[in-house]
């Protein structure tokens, strides 16, 4: 590159370091992007570099390049920020990415606001993503996914349900994504019927069940005892079960103390 003048290509060095980062080579991307002024980077390759950095966690050398910048951060900017803060579960990033994206003034479309609730969901911040929902535009289906899934991860079962049923009424359908959350949450509190219910439901909204869903249903039924059941599941379903899906019957087996008894076999 540097012999035939590609050396400061601002594509070319971007697509390089994001290559190093993949390859686990994150010292010397970061050695690359010393040599490199990073003003020098148009909005579209910096996001490239930023985006790379978020997803190793190296959140402070993304956030000194987005802060160097001559050109002013866009929501694609946001959004790979945010996405690498819910990944590490980093609290003190993410509320300085929020705040930086208010003071910015960038307009919170479903995309940065089903970020912001995945954030702060997975930072512990549950009430702070119930706020952001309430307060942003729910025409898309992803703000209520990232909702759902927020209130099954901390445990709040009920209040993931009655979203869904929200959801319905403002009519916004539901897809696989917005399943597997309701799965997930019946899973957790162990309310088998509706999770039966809901996942006979998917079959109304064309959506057909994958792997994530026969896996809820045999989490759901293998916690509640019911091995019998969650067997015949993973015996019906019309793919190949993975790890996960055995991984979480033989757990209720070992839980149900069943490590010998025919739904086992």
């Amino acid at each position: 590159m540097i012999k035939i003048g590609y050396g400061m290509h601002q594509t070319l060095i971007s697509s390089l370091i994001s290559v190093y980062v993949s390859c686990g080579c994150s010292n010397l991307a970061s050695q690359l992007l010393k040599e490199i002024p990073c003003w020098d980077f148009d909005l579209i390759s910096a996001n490239v570099i930023i985006a790379a950095f978020m997803k190793i966690g190296e959140i402070d050398i993304a956030k000194k390049e987005m802060l160097s910048l001559n050109n002013e951060p866009d929501a694609f900017t946001f959004a790979s920020v945010i996405k690498g803060c819910a990944q590490l579960g980093a609290r003190g990033h993410a509320q300085w990415i929020h705040g930086l994206l208010i003071e910015k003034r960038i307009a919170i479309n479903y995309i940065l606001g089903s970020a912001l609730i995945d954030m702060y969901s997975k930072c512990g911040r549950i009430e702070t993503a119930k706020e952001i929902f309430e307060i942003i535009q729910r025409n898309d289906v992803s703000v209520w996914n990232a909702m759902i899934n927020g209130l099954a991860v901390h445990g709040l079962a009920l209040d993931a349900i009655a979203l869904f049923s929200r959801m319905v009424l403002e009519k916004v359908s539901p897809d696989c994504i917005t399943f597997v959350g309701i799965l997930t949450a019946c899973s957790y509190f162990g309310l088998i019927e509706l999770g039966r219910k809901y996942f006979d439901l998917m079959s109304s909204y064309t959506t057909q069940p994958q792997l994530e869903h026969y896996g809820a249903m045999v989490d759901l039924l293998g916690r509640a005892g019911h091995l019998d059941e969650a067997y015949a599941i993973v015996q019906e379903m019309p793919m190949e079960p993975d790890v996960v899906i055995w991984r979480a019957f033989l757990s209720a087996c070992r839980t149900q103390k069943n490590s010998t008894g025919r739904s086992c076999y």
